[in-house]
Protein backbone atom coordinates (compact mmCIF):
# COMPACT_ATOMS: atom_id res chain seq x y z
CA UNK A 1 0.00 0.00 0.00
CA UNK A 2 1.23 3.45 -0.88
CA UNK A 3 1.11 5.68 2.20
CA UNK A 4 1.23 8.80 -0.02
CA UNK A 5 -2.24 8.03 -1.36
CA UNK A 6 -5.32 9.56 0.22
CA UNK A 7 -7.34 7.29 2.49
CA UNK A 8 -11.04 7.94 2.03
CA UNK A 9 -12.94 7.13 5.21
CA UNK A 10 -16.33 5.93 4.02
CA UNK A 11 -19.79 5.87 5.55
CA UNK A 12 -20.42 2.13 5.45
CA UNK A 13 -21.30 -0.68 7.82
CA UNK A 14 -18.98 -3.02 5.89
CA UNK A 15 -16.06 -0.90 4.62
CA UNK A 16 -13.86 1.31 6.80
CA UNK A 17 -11.74 3.11 4.20
CA UNK A 18 -10.69 2.93 0.56
CA UNK A 19 -7.62 4.09 -1.30
CA UNK A 20 -6.89 4.20 -5.03
CA UNK A 21 -3.57 4.26 -6.87
CA UNK A 22 -4.41 5.77 -10.26
CA UNK A 23 -1.01 5.01 -11.80
CA UNK A 24 -1.00 1.32 -10.75
CA UNK A 25 -4.81 0.93 -11.07
CA UNK A 26 -4.90 -0.65 -7.61
CA UNK A 27 -7.81 -0.29 -5.22
CA UNK A 28 -7.30 -0.88 -1.51
CA UNK A 29 -10.25 -1.63 0.73
CA UNK A 30 -10.09 -1.93 4.51
CA UNK A 31 -13.10 -3.83 5.86
CA UNK A 32 -14.51 -3.23 9.31
CA UNK A 33 -14.07 -6.94 9.96
CA UNK A 34 -10.32 -6.34 9.80
CA UNK A 35 -9.30 -7.54 6.33
CA UNK A 36 -7.30 -5.30 4.01
CA UNK A 37 -7.52 -6.19 0.31
CA UNK A 38 -5.75 -4.94 -2.79
CA UNK A 39 -7.65 -5.23 -6.10
CA UNK A 40 -5.73 -5.18 -9.38
CA UNK A 41 -6.44 -3.47 -12.73
CA UNK A 42 -9.37 -1.47 -11.39
CA UNK A 43 -10.44 1.45 -13.62
CA UNK A 44 -10.73 4.83 -11.97
CA UNK A 45 -14.44 4.88 -12.88
CA UNK A 46 -15.03 1.93 -10.54
CA UNK A 47 -13.27 3.74 -7.69
CA UNK A 48 -15.33 6.88 -8.34
CA UNK A 49 -18.48 4.75 -8.44
CA UNK A 50 -17.59 3.18 -5.10
CA UNK A 51 -16.97 6.58 -3.52
CA UNK A 52 -20.37 7.82 -4.69
CA UNK A 53 -22.39 4.67 -4.06
CA UNK A 54 -25.26 4.88 -1.59
CA UNK A 55 -24.31 1.42 -0.31
CA UNK A 56 -20.56 0.86 -0.48
CA UNK A 57 -20.88 -2.78 0.57
CA UNK A 58 -23.45 -3.53 -2.12
CA UNK A 59 -21.38 -1.74 -4.78
CA UNK A 60 -18.32 -3.75 -3.74
CA UNK A 61 -20.26 -7.02 -3.93
CA UNK A 62 -21.81 -6.25 -7.31
CA UNK A 63 -19.04 -4.41 -9.16
CA UNK A 64 -15.69 -5.31 -7.57
CA UNK A 65 -15.57 -8.51 -5.52
CA UNK A 66 -16.00 -11.01 -8.36
CA UNK A 67 -14.72 -8.88 -11.24
CA UNK A 68 -11.13 -8.11 -10.22
CA UNK A 69 -8.24 -10.20 -9.00
CA UNK A 70 -7.26 -9.38 -5.45
CA UNK A 71 -4.77 -10.12 -2.72
CA UNK A 72 -5.48 -10.15 1.00
CA UNK A 73 -2.82 -8.03 2.70
CA UNK A 74 -3.68 -8.85 6.33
Amino acid sequence: MNDKLTKHIVDSTNLEWIQYDKKAKELYIQFRSGGLYKYFDVPESIFVGLLGAGSKGRYHAMKIKYNYKYEKLN
